[in-house]
């Protein structure tokens, strides 16, 4: 908060640009710069229950991106699209892990509220 306060930013491009957008889809004046502070500073947003969400829904989308995995390379899906959608779920679950392991959630940094 000090730095959003100074008008500093880690995207001074990013600093003087702003449109005014509705109070409801975020809650500053000026979107850019709002989204910005907010991923950019990665302050805990979620409690212990959406971390737990996280963490499991990230160790099942390994588990899952390891299935298809072993799908593609018995050549049961084609290789193309099999290793496309295991790249996908293995990168998805390690940044699910990732949010619950930092308590931060980039979709509630950009302003969407999100139930868990």
């Amino acid at each position: 908060t000090v730095a959003r306060n100074r008008g500093l930013c880690f995207f001074p491009m990013l600093r003087k640009v702003g449109f005014p957008i509705s109070k409801y889809a975020f809650h500053d004046k000026h979107a850019f710069k709002y989204a910005t502070h907010k991923i950019t500073s990665m302050e805990c947003n979620i409690d212990q229950k959406g971390r737990l969400a996280r963490l499991y829904t990230g160790i099942v989308a390994i588990v899952f991106g390891i299935i298809l995995a072993l799908l593609t390379y018995l050549s049961v899906l084609p290789a193309t699209l099999g290793w496309l959608a295991v790249a996908g779920s293995i990168f998805g679950g390690a940044f699910a892990i990732f949010e619950a392991r930092k308590g931060w959630c980039v979709v509630r940094a950009v302003g969407i509220k999100t139930p868990l």
